[in-house]
């Protein structure tokens, strides 16, 4: 899945229902929804940032940014993974282990 690319002078993102975009365009939801795909998926792509390719400035400096960052969370995705399930685990185990106390005082 490609998720930035740089079609006809302009930077563009992915958006749901397989659409780009213009990145200037971008909000906080889409981006939101990149970031999850980055985490989830295992096949992404992400064209490199080329400042002789991209003719507009914001979006160069929007494209810029995004990129980076995305493929910066690419490279600890392992650990963003981790700690995320292990915030989940540790809710979920107080969750349990309250419901247990609860069920034991009765």
């Amino acid at each position: 899945m490609q998720l930035l690319k740089i079609d006809e002078g302009k930077g563009k993102y992915w958006k749901i229902g397989d659409k780009y975009e213009d990145i200037e365009d971008i909000n906080k939801e889409d981006l939101m929804e990149l970031v999850n795909r980055v985490l989830d998926e295992e096949e992404i792509h992400i064209e490199a940032y080329d400042e002789e390719k991209i003719k507009n400035p914001s979006h160069k400096i929007i494209y810029e940014s995004i990129s980076f960052k995305l493929n910066d969370l690419r490279g600890k995705k392992d650990s963003f993974v981790d700690k995320r399930a292990r915030m989940y685990l540790d809710d979920y185990e107080r969750y349990t282990n309250k419901g247990n106390k609860e069920a034991d005082s009765l």
